[in-house]
């Protein structure tokens, strides 16, 4: 069994993909470039949202979101489906990834992982929501709509909170990012060499009121061969990860454990696959109970991907699923808002070099002022008219938008 090569307009290095969605909050949205390969029902518009603990309360606007919990600039995106968008109860906002096959050869198989959230508690007479996934193969594949789409109900993802109320204040609380899913799992597929496939997230819209549900840290793996991996002396009962301080947490837990002797917890960076050890835990042996194993990197100074290479008691190795963690300790920016006459832009750390824009929402540039040093930072705004601006802050490689109210 070997890795496949497929491209999204863009190559499929190794035959891993990966996609969080970046730091930068996203207002729109264009197909197949917004994020190469990626296609949406609304491409039209990109409304962002910045999930805090209630009050205040989420958007109650139905639309294509980019979401972040907290301003951790770390993006989901996702939707909240309403009686006005996309249109009647039972219509649905979609989402999807198209993958091309370069590799000369058949793929028989994806190994897809994604983590789902529920992002606020809707008013919503105790109605499932789901986040549904399906996919299509096809020479050419482009429609979230048209065509078969088969089901993988291991990839749904059923957003467990509900309320019973029929919808007077729709949302009543927000999730930031606290409550959430791990998704994984191995689809047998037939993707012949330069044909395509299109993996499709879908949020019906229910007669009540919807919660946000998004999803980010996608990752896509490819084989030649059926079932993913090689059948491990290791049944998994869950591999997954969490971030806080830039320290990657990893968790897993067996359910039977067959002459095992460890793990080792395996790391690489994003853009350029190549897994190393960085670390060994022992396993039990044999074991026919459920077991759990952590291990802390702390060096989570960039996107990652972590797998774990368990080994047999004679050297034989097996690998597992792979999972995507990004870094989510930011710089905290704080300003005066709203503004009367001037606006103090303040940094929590030494930042260096920092280029501050006023800007409207058509993404005009209205003003601009930099800075040098881990000082903080003051800006005239006498001559701006009073209205709501977009704050767009490029500091250390990374842009931060904020809104700020010029009174």
């Amino acid at each position: 069994i070997y890795h496949m090569c497929l491209m999204a307009q863009a190559t499929f290095t190794s035959g891993v993909y990966t996609q969080d969605f970046g730091t930068s909050d996203i207002f729109s949205w264009t197909d197949n470039t917004t994020f190469v390969g990626w296609y949406a029902t609304h491409p039209s518009s990109m409304t962002h949202a910045n999930i805090t603990i209630s009050p205040p309360l989420p958007p109650n606007t139905g639309a294509f979101y980019s979401y972040e919990c907290n301003g951790d600039d770390n993006q989901k995106i996702g939707t909240r489906p309403s009686n006005s968008t996309p249109g009647s109860p039972g219509t649905y906002m979609r989402y999807g990834l198209r993958l091309h096959n370069n590799s000369g050869t058949t793929i028989q198989s994806l190994n897809i992982s994604f983590t789902a959230y529920q992002l606020s508690l809707a008013e919503n007479n105790n109605v499932t929501n789901e986040l549904e996934f399906h996919y299509q193969t096809g020479t050419t594949v482009t429609s979230l709509t048209s065509g078969t789409y088969t089901s993988v109900p291991s990839l749904w993802y059923t957003a467990p909170n509900n309320h019973p109320g029929p919808g007077a204040s729709n949302q009543v609380a927000g999730y930031p990012c606290t409550v959430f899913s791990d998704k994984s799992a191995c689809i047998n597929v037939n993707i012949p060499n330069n044909t395509e496939i299109m993996l499709r997230w879908s949020d019906m819209n229910n007669p009540n009121n919807d919660p946000h549900l998004a999803i980010d840290n996608v990752v896509v793996s490819a084989f030649s061969d059926a079932g993913c991996v090689t059948p491990l002396p290791v049944d998994f009962i869950t591999f997954n990860g969490t971030v806080k301080d830039n320290i990657a947490f990893l968790n897993w837990e067996t359910s039977n454990e067959n002459n095992n002797k460890g793990f080792y917890v395996e790391k690489s960076p994003v853009h350029e696959i190549s897994f190393t050890a960085i670390g060994f835990v022992n396993g039990k042996s044999n074991i026919y109970v459920p077991h759990q194993y952590s291990f802390e990197d702390y060096s989570l100074d960039q996107p990652s991907l972590y797998r774990l290479a368990q080994v047999d008691m004679d050297g034989t190795v097996h690998h597992s699923n792979i999972i995507l963690l990004s870094p989510n300790k930011s710089i905290n920016i704080s300003y005066t808002n709203p503004a009367h006459g001037f606006v103090d832009i303040k940094f929590d750390q030494t930042v260096g070099y920092a280029q501050i824009s006023i800007m409207d929402f058509q993404g005009k540039e209205l003003l601009q002022s930099e800075m040098n040093n881990s000082g903080n930072i003051h800006i005239d705004l006498s001559n701006m008219p009073s209205g709501t601006y977009l704050l767009k802050v490029l500091l250390q490689e990374r842009v931060h938008y904020k809104k700020i109210i010029v009174e």
